[in-house]
């Protein structure tokens, strides 16, 4: 700065003139979080004892490809990289299967609620996955869910709770940052 800058004066975005004069560019920095030690080997053990390892994460579909890539959990061209949304465009998200309806239901969540309405246990609302076809067609493939939200994470865990497929929860996998959980089929 010169020191004779107008540093009152706002363009009609609300941007003061002298942040949008006079710039000259200066440098591109790129920063990369490095991944934690001994992920790359804890992904190889759960690949060689069965367990397939897929990341959810509410990083951008770019960075989450890359980070995949490092960590060894995408490493063949035909897996899929998808977005939260899509992935739950595709399977039709989470629906009750009792009544069928993904917006308004009425079924009692737990035995407390069922008692309340005078209904039993059977009446317990069991989610579902709305299209299990699509579902089983893309989780073999599916590596990675990126930009992945709360209910994202509910149906994948739903749909694969659904198709028989054992959820792996244990100090390994919660080491693997981001990854969140891995599965295998039940024999």
């Amino acid at each position: 700065m010169k020191g004779n800058e107008d540093l009152q004066t706002k363009d009609k975005y609300g941007v003061y003139v002298y942040e949008r004069t006079d710039l000259t560019y200066f440098c591109l920095l790129g920063i990369q979080d490095t991944l934690r030690q001994n992920v790359k080997q804890a992904v190889e053990k759960c690949r060689k004892a069965g367990i397939k390892v897929r990341m959810v994460t509410g990083d951008n579909k770019i960075t989450a490809r890359a980070i995949a890539q490092e960590c060894g959990i995408l490493n063949f061209p035909d897996q899929l990289v998808m977005e939260g949304v899509e992935f739950m465009q595709k399977i039709g998200g989470v629906i009750c299967k009792k009544c069928r309806n993904t917006q308004v239901c009425h079924c009692p969540h737990d035995k407390k609620k069922a008692e309340k309405m005078n209904l039993t246990e059977k009446d317990i609302r069991v989610d579902v996955i709305d299209k299990i076809d699509e579902f089983k067609n893309i989780i073999d493939k599916l590596a990675v869910i990126a930009r992945c939200r709360p209910e994202d994470k509910y149906a994948l865990v739903t749909g694969l709770t659904e198709t028989g497929i054992h959820l792996q929860f244990d100090k390994l996998i919660h080491r693997l940052r981001p990854c969140g959980c891995c599965y295998r089929r039940r024999d």
